[in-house]
C-alpha cells in the first residue's frame, strides 16, 4: 500500500497562502513535492503569515519549531473523511536550528519511507481507510513548538499560542479554528448529503471541532449534526496503543479478584473481555 499518492489540493493551497505561509501558492506546491523526497523542508521563520511576530517574540526561549502540510488522498465517487490530529510535533532529534521551521506533512505521510517504519502506526490506521473513503488529513494546530526551559509548556499547552486570534471580516476569531473550519468546510462543499465523516483524534482535535460546531454532547463517541457525522477517539500514537495489553492483563486481573470474592457474578465478564481486547489488538487497524 505503500504507492498511495498524496496530493494537497489548489483550495487548501489557497487557505495556507491565507493564513499560514507567507509563500505564493506556486512555491507551497514545490515544498509540499519536496517532502515525498525528504521528511523536512526548512524556513525562516519570516515565512509565516501572522505567526511570526508570535513566535520571533519567543526567540532564544523556544525550539522544534514545525508545520506539517495536509495530506489528500484522493478516492473518487467515495464518501468523505476529514481526520483530524492535534499538532506537527516535533523532537530534538529533529535538529531544528534556531529562527527555522521545519516543514513536513501530516504524520510524515506524504514521504514513503517514513510509511514504512515499524512505528508508523498513523498509517497502519489511515491506510485502510483510504480503500473507503475520500481522505482528508490535517492538525488543529498547523504549528509546534517547544520550550528551550524544559519546565515551560510546549505550543499545545500555550495559552496565549492555542488562543491567537486575528481580525477576519471584522472579527476576532481564534486563527487556527478558522483555518481548520475553512479546510472541513472546502473539503466538504461539493460532497453529497450524510457522505461527510470527521474523526478527531484525541482531546484537543475533538475540543476544536466541538467549539467550531458547537458540539456539547462531548460525552459521546459520535454525535451527527448539519450532515456531518463526528467520530471522537483516542489519539492512536503508540504512547497509546502499548497501554492495550495492559489495559486487558487489568480486566483479566480484576477477574481473578472478583472471582476470589465468591459473591461478584462479573468475573467472568471481566476475564472474557480482557481475553477480547487482546485478541481484537491484533487486527487494531487493518
Amino acid at each position: 500500500m505503500n504507492e498511495i499518492k498524496a496530493s494537497l489540493p489548489v483550495e487548501i493551497i489557497e487557505i495556507l497562502s491565507k493564513h499560514l505561509l507567507n509563500l505564493s501558492k506556486k512555491e507551497i506546491h514545490d515544498y509540499f513535492d519536496k517532502t515525498t523526497q525528504d521528511e523536512f523542508i526548512y524556513l525562516k521563520i519570516n515565512k509565516l503569515k501572522h505567526f511570526d511576530n508570535l513566535l520571533n517574540a519567543k526567540l532564544g526561549a523556544i525550539k522544534n519549531i514545525g508545520i506539517d502540510f495536509p495530506l489528500y488522498f484522493e478516492n473518487k465517487d467515495k464518501p468523505n473523511l476529514v481526520i483530524v490530529a492535534m499538532d506537527p510535533k516535533r523532537k530534538d532529534n529533529n535538529q531544528i536550528v534556531e529562527e527555522s521551521i521545519s516543514l513536513s506533512s501530516v504524520f510524515a505521510l506524504n514521504n514513503l519511507s517514513s510509511r514504512s517504519t515499524n512505528k508508523n502506526d498513523y498509517w497502519k490506521f489511515i491506510s485502510p481507510l483510504t480503500k473507503d473513503f475520500n481522505v482528508y488529513l490535517t492538525d488543529v494546530y498547523k504549528i509546534y513548538f517547544d520550550n528551550a526551559n524544559p519546565s515551560q509548556k510546549i505550543s499545545s499547552k500555550d495559552s496565549k499560542f492555542k488562543n491567537f486570534e486575528i481580525l477576519i471580516e471584522n472579527q476576532k476569531k481564534n486563527l487556527h479554528y478558522q483555518i481548520l473550519e475553512e479546510e472541513i468546510e472546502t473539503f466538504f462543499s461539493k460532497s453529497k448529503p450524510n457522505q461527510n465523516f470527521v474523526i478527531a483524534l484525541g482531546n484537543e482535535a475533538k475540543d476544536a471541532i466541538c467549539r467550531i460546531y458547537n458540539i456539547t454532547t462531548k460525552d459521546k463517541i459520535s454525535v451527527e449534526q448539519k450532515n456531518k457525522k463526528f467520530i471522537f477517539m483516542p489519539h492512536i500514537s503508540r504512547i497509546v496503543t502499548q497501554n492495550i495489553k495492559t489495559i486487558s492483563n487489568l480486566f483479566e486481573a480484576m477477574s481473578i479478584i472478583k472471582d476470589l470474592r465468591k459473591n461478584d457474578k462479573s468475573a467472568t465478564e471481566y476475564k472474557n473481555l480482557g481475553i477480547k481486547i487482546k485478541e481484537l489488538n491484533k487486527t487494531l487497524f487493518s
